[in-house]
């Protein structure tokens, strides 16, 4: 990759972006290159392992012509000769949570919603016809994913967090030892040992994609509930009407078997089941 280099001063002069989400590994900064607004991220630690597998992970992924929802970082920044980030095309839009936050129509959140399952979807076609076979998204959360407003695309973020090595990923969001993935032995749980608790994989990419969906409808996050509070919750999505094929995809999540992607089934989703399904209404139904 190219390194673009600035100096200490330009770089203190510039404006740091505040997101609506916390990033416990970097601060993101604006700035123009060659009259191209860019984002700055600035990782917090810049040495080390960790900091040698994310420069790999970016260098794999500008060798490729990926499709465009996949913002790749296009270079190296460096401050006073010493590398402390990279670069990212400047995108106007919002975060796929900031979009589930705000009085957006219901339609449109379903369809976003439905396209991050067309972009893994994506992703099983790059696996099968490049060398790119260990490619998954791996931290896959709301505030991951873009919506263009000049084009209307969601759009993946944050891909320094990917997984391109079968040899190492890195954490993830939903990856945890807290996390419902836990209540059964089929995903690959690795403890740290190369960077994450859990290796991504197909399986892994497509429960966080679940853990979304079932945020969008209980409006909180559902993923460190227990097993016992989870069937509960899909028995009470039951009963509201949710699509028999939908609930297979949630219960999949932590029972044997390949994952489901649910993408095909979310359009059978209604605002008065949403409506229903949310954490606040279930808490005074199941009383």
């Amino acid at each position: 990759m190219r390194v673009i280099s600035i100096s200490k001063k330009r770089f203190d002069s510039l404006k740091k972006v505040h997101l609506c989400d916390v990033n416990t590994e970097a601060d993101l900064y604006s700035f123009t290159y060659h009259g191209v607004d860019k984002l700055l991220k600035k990782l917090y630690v810049s040495d080390g392992i960790n900091f040698a597998k994310k420069l790999f992970t970016l260098e794999v992924l500008s060798s490729y012509d990926l499709p465009s929802c996949f913002v790749v970082p296009d270079s190296l920044v460096s401050v006073n000769k010493e590398v402390v980030g990279f670069s990212i095309p400047c995108i106007d839009g919002i975060t796929l949570k900031g979009l589930f936050d705000n009085d957006y129509p219901f339609e449109v959140k379903i369809k976003y919603l439905k396209d991050i399952g067309l972009i893994l979807d994506k992703m099983v076609n790059i696996r099968k016809h490049t060398d790119l076979k260990h490619f998954y998204l791996n931290d896959v959360h709301e505030s991951n994913f873009m919506v263009n407003y000049d084009t209307g695309e969601l759009c993946v973020i944050d891909l320094d967090g990917c997984k391109v090595n079968g040899s190492f990923s890195f954490p993830a969001r939903y990856l945890t030892p807290r996390a419902l993935l836990n209540s059964v032995n089929k995903y690959n749980i690795d403890n740290y040992r190369h960077g994450a608790y859990v290796m991504a994989d197909y399986n892994s990419d497509l429960y966080c994609y679940v853990i979304i969906v079932l945020n969008f409808l209980y409006g909180d996050c559902i993923n460190n509930l227990g097993l016992s509070s989870f069937y509960d919750y899909l028995n009470y999505l039951e009963r509201i009407g949710i699509n028999k094929d939908l609930l297979v995809c949630f219960s999949r999540i932590v029972s044997y078997g390949d994952n489901i992607n649910p993408m095909n089934y979310l359009d059978s989703l209604t605002s008065e089941q949403v409506c229903r399904a949310k954490k606040r209404v279930y808490s005074i139904v199941k009383k």
